[in-house]
């Protein structure tokens, strides 16, 4: 199981974040269309396709963190959060 300490110190750590904007990096692929990269985030880091839920939750939190904006650099940072994010997340943390 994760403790709530467990938890807080992934979602502070300086290295989880680093690593997660490397991921979100590689996930942003010119000439894609918009969202395909939080598709690519859930298969890399999950191994699977995001629900339909989760991609439609997904890309509002992206849409939200990048101020509704499409420049690359504020798009890119939006995703590094949701890296994160899913990085964070028991399913990331514990194989089945």
């Amino acid at each position: 199981t994760t403790v709530p300490t467990q938890a807080l110190y992934l979602l502070n750590s300086e290295f989880l974040l680093k690593e997660a904007r490397a991921v979100a990096k590689s996930a942003m692929q010119p000439g894609t269309l918009p969202g395909t990269e939080v598709d690519r985030l859930y298969l890399t880091l999950l191994g699977r396709a995001p629900a339909p839920v989760e991609r439609d939750r997904a890309l509002g939190l992206v849409a939200d963190l990048s101020g509704g904006g499409e420049e690359l650099d504020q798009v890119e940072e939006a995703v590094g959060h949701m890296a994160h994010l899913l990085m964070a997340s028991t399913e990331f943390l514990y194989l089945e």
